[in-house]
């Protein structure tokens, strides 16, 4: 079974668990020899930053330590892979004198691990013992030497100098792997187990014969380890997939999905949009832009990807507005068939949250907002009675996460003979990465729209300036689509989500960002 070979599933995995820096799982002890974290159980002088200590997190009481030689003890740094600490070696080392490691005939073992640079030659020793076995860098490469026989090499892939995963794994065959690549599986059933009955060190090996100080050795690691562990047997395939799992909900910072801002180049035509960049300005071309009493934009982050420049809107000073006048201004706005779209969070569910519309007193508009029961509402004047009580149109109620960003959008699709129009209500948490915009419901049979008169305001997060009406929390991103776009039209998420394992860099650290795009 080769090793490290799930690690692109590990990435999935710890997207998943969404495990945080506090609280990560806990690594499997069933056969657990040795288990060094640099977030545990490291003794550091304060004054120096000298790590004096290491202890041993597994139930076997190792302690890695190097009493009387200061000059060669390493550092601890604070924050390093996915914001957890590391403990930095350059030539220094620490050593477990007063016990053995039992590994038996085989052992499983992986290391987080990142080197500062990567010499030739003999390279150097991260991990062992002198005489027994020494994991080490050769030449760039990853490479295992047992019993003072030649190096066992990986192939000619390079190793990065960024963190990454190295993993051992001993039965009959050495396999060496390097996050998800496993390099080298080499024939070791002629060479002697790997129990050893000398101490082992971090950071070097110790020349336990005569001695020796660490610095005459030479070949001591130049780099940062973060985490140890070794298992006293050659682990199964699901055993190896639960460490690697521990691994990735540790080490791997979870996904967060990027919004692209919509393209101000875009067919069908847009009547209006905005992309809320610190500012009410329309980017669809038609000048329709926006301003307030009191500027929204006051340090509100919109979705990863769409800058820090969300409006909040829970005031009614806040509101967006601009008085269309001429007939010319809302015949831009389609009123047969279109789509208001926008990104929010935290609506106020008090009835009547407006999201983005236009109003002309009671003679014309079209709205979406956010009712009362989480449901998303289409409010606008039907073309049979434009003088009378507007025309509301809801989805199913829905529940509001809160502090989540949620793509909502309304499509109309009417024809102007009849009350058989249709709408469409999608609603779309940031976190979804299904790939197309969520349908909430549609609703049929739906009165035609009149056609919008001018005189009225164009207005977000608020309408009339009426305190109820406040859509009282943050929004984004919103444009008006004069189409009915389809749920695959908006194209929220990336095909490739995961980039390809061979497509990642070397190190450990290699999460591209997912990206949310819009076709249009």
């Amino acid at each position: 079974m080769r090793i490290g070979r799930c690690l692109h599933g590990l990435l999935t995995c710890a997207m998943m668990t969404a495990a945080t820096n506090a609280a990560p799982l806990a690594a499997p002890s069933t056969n657990l020899e040795l288990h060094l974290e640099a977030n545990l159980g490291v003794v550091v002088d304060p004054a120096t930053g000298e790590v004096s200590q290491w202890d041993d997190q597994s139930a076997n009481g190792h302690v890695f330590t190097l009493t009387g030689t200061d000059a060669n003890l390493p550092d601890k740094l604070a924050s390093q892979l996915n914001g957890l600490p590391a403990i930095d070696f350059g030539g220094d080392i620490l050593r477990n004198a007063t016990k053995t490691l039992d590994l038996g005939n085989d052992s499983t073992v992986y290391i987080v691990l990142a080197p500062d640079a990567l010499p030739g030659g003999s390279g150097q020793r991260f991990f062992g013992n002198w005489a027994d076995w020494q994991y080490r860098y050769v030449s760039g490469q990853a490479a295992v030497r047992i019993n003072n026989n030649d190096n066992i090499l990986t192939d000619t892939t390079d190793i990065s100098t960024s963190y990454h995963l190295l993993s051992y794994r001993y039965n009959d065959n050495v396999e060496i792997g390097v996050n998800d690549n496993p390099l080298a599986e080499v024939n070791a059933s002629a060479q002697p187990g790997l129990l050893t009955t000398r101490s082992v060190s971090v950071g070097g090996v110790w020349i336990d014969d005569g001695g020796f100080n660490p610095n005459t050795i030479g070949g001591q690691f130049d780099g940062k380890v973060a985490e140890v562990l070794i298992y006293n047997t050659a682990l199964g395939a699901s055993e190896q997939q639960a460490v690697l799992e521990y691994l990735g909900a540790k080490y791997v910072a979870p996904v967060q999905p990027v919004v692209t801002p919509y393209s101000d180049n875009q067919s069908p035509t847009v009547a209006a949009l905005y992309h809320m960049n610190g500012n009410g300005a329309d980017a669809s071309g038609n000048g329709f832009d926006l301003s307030a009493t009191t500027s929204p934009f006051a340090g509100v982050n919109g979705p990863n990807g769409l800058g820090e420049a969300a409006g909040a809107f829970d005031s009614t000073s806040k509101r967006l507005v601009r008085t269309l006048s001429t007939q010319a201004d809302v015949d831009k706005f389609n009123t047969q068939t279109f789509t208001i779209e926008a990104w929010v969070r935290n609506p106020e569910l008090d009835g009547h949250d407006h999201v983005f519309g236009y109003r002309d007193g009671g003679d014309s508009r079209v709205s979406l907002r956010v009712g009362s029961n989480g449901q998303l509402g289409l409010a606008f004047q039907d073309a049979t009675t434009p003088t009378s009580l507007f025309t509301l149109v809801t989805s199913t109620n829905l529940t509001w996460d809160a502090d989540t960003w949620y793509h909502i959008a309304v499509t109309y699709e009417g024809d102007g003979a009849g009350n058989d129009s249709i709408v469409n209500f999608f609603r779309t948490a940031l976190d979804d990465l299904t790939g197309h915009a969520q349908l909430v419901n549609t609703v049929t049979g739906v009165k035609d729209l009149a056609a919008l008169t001018p005189g009225g305001q164009l207005q977000i997060g608020n309408v009339d300036g009426i305190t109820q009406r406040n859509f009282g929390g943050d929004i984004d991103e919103v444009r008006y689509t004069n189409a009915a776009l389809a749920a695959y039209e908006f194209n929220l998420a990336l095909p490739e989500a995961v980039p390809a394992p061979a497509a990642l860099p070397a190190g450990l650290v290699m999460l591209s960002t997912l990206a949310l795009r819009r076709r249009r």
